[in-house]
């Protein structure tokens, strides 16, 4: 469901998105990262953004909740096909010493991007946090959105973990810090060993970080590629959304907010 949804209690459609002008906006609130929709209820609609953003909306087609096998074709030549893809929400492990509107933050945008899971495992939503407290609003807001997936938390024993090869991707999706240089508040060394040994994922294919910006800092990648050698690592130097139509696509927007047509301009793969 989307911010948009939650404000109005509008149900998500599902159908071909060619709708009147005035039903586009409703589109929008479901493609902008949370940040730049709390600027817009202060200061408006940029003209330029409601526009380029409608634009979008108007080519976005049916929802697509099948799943399907995950292939990435770097070239029509070679085709890589994974056994699997796993996406898994994590959250920081100090979460209830933050402030309360980043606490909100992580927790609304998490599960905006993290809907992305549904692409590839719909009955399950997997998620990495310390925090009982916290774990417990989470599952709360999803009773909130009606989302009915199981909720398994890796940060726990007792939930069984799939099963990571050297054939299969990992999507992590987690709230970034540019000043301390972290995601989910964990320096390079402790993001690993939460992939690493709570998530099992000793062997993957490819990691792609659905992290803001986290493709402008070399430093971290490069500290995560020394520990995978062989797996391919897809970041982002752009603020990122996953809308919930067209399949669940990435979308990416730059600091004004302005929408980026092609997200894979902003990709960085090492």
């Amino acid at each position: 469901m989307s911010i948009f949804n939650d404000i109005t209690n509008l149900p998500n459609s599902s159908h071909r998105i060619q709708k009147r002008p005035s039903e586009l906006d409703k589109c929008i609130f479901d493609v902008l990262p949370t940040n730049i929709l709390k600027k817009i209820r202060r200061e408006g609609f940029p003209p330029n953004l409601r526009s380029r953003t409608q634009e979008v909306c108007r080519t976005w087609t049916d929802l697509n909740e099948v799943q399907q096998p995950s292939t990435i074709a770097p070239s029509p030549e070679s085709p890589t096909v994974f056994d699997r893809t796993v996406v898994v929400e994590i959250y920081n492990p100090n979460i209830d010493e933050i402030s309360e509107k980043n606490r909100d933050h992580e927790l609304l945008s998490n599960y905006e991007q993290g809907l992305l899971a549904k692409k590839f495992h719909p009955d399950q939503r997997y998620i990495w946090c310390l925090s009982k407290k916290f774990n417990t609003k989470i599952l709360t807001k999803a009773s909130h959105y009606r989302d009915v997936r199981t909720v398994l938390n890796f940060a726990e024993s007792d939930h069984s973990i799939p099963v990571f090869t050297s054939r299969t991707k990992l999507i992590v999706v987690a709230q970034g810090d540019d000043i301390r240089n972290t995601i989910a508040g964990l320096e390079p060394d402790a993001f690993i060993e939460a992939i690493y040994d709570d998530l099992e994922a000793k062997k993957l294919a490819e990691l792609e970080l659905i992290v803001c910006n986290i493709g402008k800092r070399s430093d971290y990648i490069k500290e995560i590629k020394e520990y995978y050698p062989k797996t391919k690592i897809i970041s982002y130097k752009c603020l990122l959304a996953v809308s919930a139509f067209r399949d669940y696509k990435v979308v990416g927007f730059d600091e004004d907010g302005q929408f980026i047509k092609e997200v894979q301009t902003e990709m960085v793969e090492s």
